[in-house]
């Protein structure tokens, strides 16, 4: 069982790192239910690849603590979130330049899961190596 105290420190870190950022997409399509003729599914939101910009972002963030950690961190580690943010990147100006020619559902899946995995693999990184919340 996690103790209390390393609990918190997580939920806090989801929230600073995950739900805050991500909220703006929650707020809009909120905001659609609101005002009915501009209500869109959260899928059709999401298409445009906005969220794989936000996975090259907790990843280069990671990135940058794993270079500063003060011991030595896996060495498969980093070669695969530069390849992931390669990745992330590509899907990102494909959804960016073809958003009107991509299927919501497909594309809006593909990133909300990217997101989850992404924001997943992060934070079981930084517990098992150690680094800071």
């Amino acid at each position: 069982m996690i103790p209390f105290e390393d609990a918190v420190k997580y939920i806090e870190w989801l929230g600073y790192n995950f739900f805050i950022p991500l909220s703006p997409l929650v707020l809009v399509w909120a905001g659609g239910i609101i005002v009915p003729s501009k209500h869109k599914p959260m899928l059709s939101i999401i298409k445009n690849g906005q969220l794989f910009f936000y996975c090259t972002t907790i990843l280069a963030i990671l990135l940058k603590d794993i270079g500063s950690a003060n011991h030595e961190v896996s060495t498969w580690i980093s070669p695969i979130f530069y390849f992931s943010i390669i990745i992330f990147s590509g899907l990102f100006g494909i959804g960016l330049f073809l958003s009107d020619d991509a299927d919501e559902i497909a594309m809006g899946s593909i990133s909300a899961s990217c997101t989850i995995f992404t924001v997943a693999t992060v934070l079981g990184v930084r517990i098992t190596e150690n680094l800071p919340l």
